[in-house]
């Protein structure tokens, strides 16, 4: 074994004991198997892709190649978010390596053992490979596929072409941003050999061609991989945005219903996906024409984020994350050492001389250091675009520490060299201004006067984590911390009266809900809270009044409608049938409006109607039983014996010891075994 394997097998165990202590460390922590924010969203999502059952706008909103690894995670493991967090972890064991073998290739050896060694420290790479977020597996696809385009281009078979392809493809139908880049690496393969390229465009074309088609499949539109784009150009471009956080301007808490409302409500009917992502897109060109120069300082600023030493979180606070966990804190590679290294070896940084380095193929690392610069020029700029955080930027971790440890190597060999001959500080001195210029630069504080601290958030997110893990006294001392450090945020008020509402308490309930609402009067979910808090303490009055509120300021929201609908039903009031329709009318798509619409047609005798209600819900929910039971007996009412009959035996069919199914069955058919 030569010295260069020995040192880099000591890097790899490093890297993995790393890996494994924080994995160790982290099992206390409420979100081990309590997934949240995006990472639960994932989470559901890949059970529901294990059930058969992910589809709809929210099955193409965003890129598929995550929730379908962690689909296949869970169907070998079972759904254990923290069995997917250690293979995520060990598998960065793997990003080490390859980032050594792209270094060497560059470098040299020496160059690609600093940059092991950096990314086997960097804990912003192993923080995020132990999260179920998409970010866990880029820098590991970032160094296959930087590493595979490089063999690919000096290889002697189309092997490395085929699997570099196969990587490019995997890694755009999991985090799209990197298809700016892939003209330019079919380019860079093209300028050596014209086929290998093709092969290449060929490779990662068919990949993309099956998820657009899924997506076709799912939403009766042509999206090559997510709809998602232009809603995510919005939220970094619109004349209030931070370029650093997905706020939607005077919606603090939104999510994907909210938007697809709110669309609806503004383009006068139900948008599809495709339309939800132009409108958006259209919008944020909009605001960035009218001021130009606000939209220019807002790009500017988040060129300096994506270089900022500060660790930029979208929906929590990762500076208080990685200053609370005991191994977290710990002085770690970051983005602020990493980017000033880089920049060192960028400017100072040289190859080997080819010969020397591969006698046997001098064209080895032809390219490499252009092929890097591209990679991170293109994928940063792919950031830039829509809005900065850290786990976008983590991807850029492995070019960076391939220019790192290149940077090392030239600092090494000035310091050598300054100690052998005094004047040679002439030479060398460039290099060090640099790396003390570059420190300064990204510790640069950007963000004071800017934002609100993001420690409510980060209590108001901890408060989610313990409710949904039935942790009431934890959620309720975590909603009333975010309540005191962010006063202007509805989400903690809303939350914390969910909680107490549960716990009994109606009165403070009461309270925090009206203060959500003036707090977020345009959300629907707050006003719709109140009201049925309104009307479950007999306050029917005041509960339609609310309701009404909400259909005037969010007036393509169902639930508001199908709420007053129940309280016009129960004084008999024939304003129901109306709302009851309304309801239908702004959410075709929404089983339970249809439901609620039925069951009010058989109150008030419209057989007919109540027979086509329910046939919508049956056909929007196949699996629902109840729908189906009250089907049958209208079909019943309507003299149509034999569709009644049909209708219960398909109930039996679905389950067998329903015993309300049975007995109507036996009703209708005497004598039934």
């Amino acid at each position: 074994m030569t010295r260069t394997s020995r040192i880099l097998l000591i890097i790899l165990l490093v890297a993995a004991c790393i890996r494994i202590g924080y994995w160790i460390s982290y099992r206390d922590h409420p979100e081990f198997d309590t997934p949240m924010l995006d990472a639960g969203w994932f989470h559901e999502q890949a059970l529901a892709v294990r059930e058969g059952k992910w589809e709809g706008d929210e099955s193409v909103f965003r890129a598929p190649g995550y929730v379908w690894w962690l689909a296949g995670l869970y169907g070998v493991v079972g759904n254990s978010p923290s069995s997917v967090r250690l293979i995520q972890l060990l598998l960065g064991v793997a990003t080490v390596f390859l980032t050594f073998r792209i270094g060497q290739r560059v470098f040299g050896e020496r160059a690609g053992l600093f940059a092991a060694g950096l990314l086997a420290l960097a804990s912003p790479v192993f923080y995020f490979e132990g999260e179920l977020l998409i970010a866990s597996v880029l820098p590991l696809l970032t160094a296959a596929l930087i590493l595979s385009l490089l063999v690919a281009r000096s290889s002697a078979t189309v092997r490395p072409t085929i699997l570099a392809g196969i990587v490019a493809g995997v890694m755009a139908v999991s985090r799209p941003n990197v298809l700016l880049f892939l003209p330019a690496a079919f380019v860079w393969l093209y300028l050596c050999d014209r086929k290998r390229a093709l092969l290449f465009a060929a490779c990662a074309a068919v990949l993309i061609g099956v998820v657009t088609v899924r997506n076709h499949t799912r939403s009766g539109e042509w999206i090559l991989i997510s709809s998602q784009a232009g809603l995510n150009f919005y939220l970094g471009n619109n004349a209030s945005a931070d370029g650093r956080h997905a706020i939607f301007p005077a919606f603090p808490a939104w999510d994907n219903a909210d938007i697809a409302r709110i669309t609806a409500e503004r383009i006068g009917r139900p948008a599809t996906p495709q339309e939800i992502s132009r409108y958006w897109a259209a919008q944020a060109r909009e605001e960035m024409l009218a001021a130009p120069g606000a939209a220019t300082v807002r790009m500017l600023k988040k060129v300096a984020y994506l270089g900022s030493a500060r660790m930029i979180g979208n929906n929590r606070d990762l500076a208080l994350t990685f200053s609370s966990h005991p191994m977290l804190r710990l002085p770690f590679v970051t983005f602020s050492l990493l980017i000033p290294l880089a920049l060192v070896g960028i400017v100072f940084g040289r190859p080997p001389a080819a010969k020397q380095a591969h006698p046997e193929r001098p064209d080895l690392n032809a390219g490499g250091i252009g092929l890097l610069i591209t990679f991170g020029a293109l994928y940063g700029l792919s950031i830039i675009l829509f809005f900065v955080c850290e786990r976008f930027r983590v991807p850029l971790a492995v070019p960076f520490a391939v220019f790192a440890g290149a940077g090392m190597e030239s600092l090494g060999t000035a310091l050598n060299a300054w100690r052998r001959s005094i004047p040679a500080w002439r030479r060398t001195l460039p290099a060090w201004l640099l790396l003390v210029a570059a420190l300064f630069l990204v510790r640069a504080n950007l963000f004071q006067g800017e934002a609100v601290s993001m420690s409510g958030q980060e209590a108001f997110h901890r408060g989610n984590v313990h409710a949904r893990r039935g942790e009431t006294q934890e959620a309720i001392a975590a909603y009333r911390d975010a309540i005191a450090r962010i006063p202007s945020v509805a989400g903690p008020y809303y939350h914390l009266a969910s909680v107490l509402q549960g716990e009994g308490n109606a009165g403070e309930s009461e309270e925090l809900l009206r203060k959500a609402w003036s707090l977020a009067p345009d959300d629907p979910e707050i006003g719709n809270a109140l009201a049925n808090l309104l009307r479950g303490t007999g306050r029917a009055d005041e509960a339609l009044a609310v309701y009404r509120e909400v259909q005037s300021r969010a007036p393509a929201d169902p639930w508001a409608w199908l709420g007053a609908g129940f309280l016009l039903m129960e004084r008999q009031d024939p304003e129901a049938r109306d709302a009851f329709r309304t309801a239908t009318t702004v959410a075709p798509e929404l089983a339970a409006a249809w439901f609620e619409r039925g069951n009010h047609e058989v109150s008030i005798g419209d057989l007919t109607g109540a027979k086509n209600s329910y046939e919508r819900v049956i056909a929007l929910d196949p699996d629902g039983l109840t729908p189906r039971m009250n089907y049958a007996l209208v079909l019943y009412r309507m003299e149509d014996r034999d569709g009644a009959v049909a209708a219960l035996r398909e109930v039996l069919a679905r389950d067998p010891q329903n015993a309300a199914a049975m007995a109507r069955l036996q009703s209708i058919l005497p004598g039934m075994q």
